[in-house]
């Protein structure tokens, strides 16, 4: 039930309109490249965001000279001046494999890396020696901080393409709602075990990262209605902003102002308004 075990993903003519993307980078490409993108809707604020490692290392200073796998050589992660080798494996899902194993792809030792619902839950539920450690929590140094969102390019104007988005955006705002109705929670920990092919015990934890007050799908900042929370955008632009993400933005450049919704903006609300209006209670067929 939680909206993040899987999203469909919205194509025309191979051009990209609508996915769960990573919120951060969209001011980058906006800001410095003057790329035409805007965001339609918050899906969450980073739960369970991790830094997970091998059962051997137990502390962020064992860390000191190990090689991080991450997704992209060109995300985030270049603009930190690290001395310690990044290793390119992928998404989330294989990072996570690769962590378990032991094993990157190249053959070199898996030792860390930065996991997310619903690996966390799950490689921290694995027997000791066997799953994963959790050496930091992002939300201990950095909170609120947006993380997944719904995004599309400002040239979708006419009719069919904007019904279309709107479409996607009703059921998640339909799955969003009753994720956060507390009366579902046994059905929604049913629906995420038999999702994510867990047990009931882990789905629980599943649960409780998606429904996290400050990181979840259903955090109060969203308001029950997929809201950028102001604050928690301001705190991943700077965050990048630290580490140079934002060098092609003019001096003085005023990202509180930027960031302000409206038409065609970084944020524009127009089609999860119209979403809004099309949303009806969710019907789950059986005792749920």
């Amino acid at each position: 039930m939680s909206l993040t075990s899987k999203l469909p993903i919205l194509r025309r003519d191979m051009q990209l309109f609508s996915l769960a993307s990573t919120i951060f980078l969209r001011p980058r490409f906006r800001f410095n490249s003057q790329k035409s993108i805007t965001v339609l809707g918050q899906l969450d604020s980073s739960p369970d965001l991790v830094v997970a490692s091998v059962p051997s290392i137990t502390s962020i200073q064992d860390l000191k000279g190990k090689t991080i796998m991450v997704d992209k050589a060109m995300s985030g992660y270049a603009y930190y001046p690290a001395q310690d080798p990044w290793s390119v494996v992928g998404g989330t899902r294989s990072r996570y494999q690769y962590l378990l194993n032991g094993k990157a792809p190249d053959g070199t030792p898996a030792c860390t890396t930065i996991l997310t619902y619903p690996f966390t839950a799950e490689g921290l539920a694995l027997p000791p020696g066997v799953g994963i450690n959790a050496l930091a929590r992002a939300s201990d140094f950095v909170n609120p901080f947006s993380s997944s969102a719904f995004t599309a390019t400002t040239s979708v104007s006419n009719s069919t393409e904007a019904a279309l988005l709107t479409r996607f955006l009703t059921p998640m705002l339909e799955a969003n709602q009753y994720l956060a109705d507390t009366k579902h929670k046994y059905c929604t920990i049913e629906a995420i075990a038999t999702q994510l092919n867990i047990s009931s015990s882990v789905a629980e934890a599943e649960y409780a990262a998606a429904t996290d007050p400050e990181t979840g799908e259903t955090a109060l900042m969203q308001e029950g209605v997929l809201n950028i929370s102001r604050q928690s955008l301001l705190n991943a632009i700077d965050i990048r902003a630290q580490f140079g993400g934002f060098a092609g933005v003019p001096a003085g450049f005023e990202f509180a102002e930027a960031i302000v919704p409206g038409p065609s903006n970084l944020i524009d609300y127009t089609m999860r308004d119209q979403a809004l209006k099309a949303v009806t209670d969710v019907k789950i067929k059986g005792s749920c």
